[in-house]
């Protein structure tokens, strides 16, 4: 009679090293995740700090570099253009209120349709880093730059990632705050879209990418405008 128990030891070491390795693995998960996480955090934010210094300020040198791009923000005069064909650029003048008049002004009711950036005007405090820069009268509109620092941003496809934002430095980007002049009719105010180059956090890590972060560039209210064919409102 054939002894049977060499075939049922051999199964039984292979089940026997299985679960042990199964055992070790999820281990191993778990010690990434608990213990890992909050090492790799501070590693990869020098790395990032390291790699892409520009990028990053912190709030005393945004500061400082706002008060420089204020004072260095100047207009300068430009040839003057062809005679437009265009009839709807043609007889483009009127005068202007006062800047007292001009003091009373609304948002554009079109702004938020054309920059496709919800709620700007009431983003957080902590978007807003200082106080915004001084008025700027052209034509019907009032401008004033200012800087934003999102957690979150969307590509021109529509795509939204989080940006890399840490405790100490954080990336700041110019914006502008558009107001429409009341009672001001030869034109009409609105933002443009601008886009900026971020460092946010890859979807594609770990699955296809080894690096957590990456650069894309995000979509933001950026220049206000006095248009000759957008209505008043």
């Amino acid at each position: 009679m054939g002894d049977n128990s060499s075939p049922s030891r051999f199964w039984m070491v292979v089940a026997f090293f299985f679960i042990s390795a199964s055992l070790a693995l999820v281990g191993f998960i778990i010690y990434v995740k608990v213990f890992e996480k909050p090492i790799s955090r501070s590693i990869r934010e020098a790395e990032v700090l390291n790699r892409y210094p520009l990028m990053f300020r912190t709030p005393e040198e945004q500061a400082i570099f706002e008060k420089q791009f204020y004072a260095e923000n100047s207009a300068f005069n430009l040839e003057t253009a062809e005679i437009a064909t265009d009839t709807q650029l043609q007889n483009c003048s009127f005068s202007c209120p006062s800047r007292r008049r001009r003091s009373l002004a609304t948002y554009h009711p079109l702004v938020e349709w054309i920059n496709h950036y919800k709620g700007l005007h009431e983003m957080k405090k902590r978007d807003v880093t200082t106080q915004p820069g001084p008025n700027i009268y052209h034509g019907c509109c009032i401008s004033r730059h200012y800087f934003v620092s999102p957690d979150f941003g969307s590509t021109i496809s529509g795509t939204n990632y989080s940006l890399v934002q840490f405790d100490s430095r954080r990336q700041y980007f110019p914006s502008q705050i558009c107001k429409h002049a009341e009672n001001c009719r030869g034109c009409g105010c609105a933002q443009e879209i601008n886009f900026f180059t971020a460092i946010v956090v890859n979807p594609n890590y770990p699955n296809d990418s080894y690096d957590p972060y990456t650069m894309v560039a995000i979509k933001l209210p950026g220049c206000c405008k006095c248009f000759n064919n957008l209505p008043a409102p």
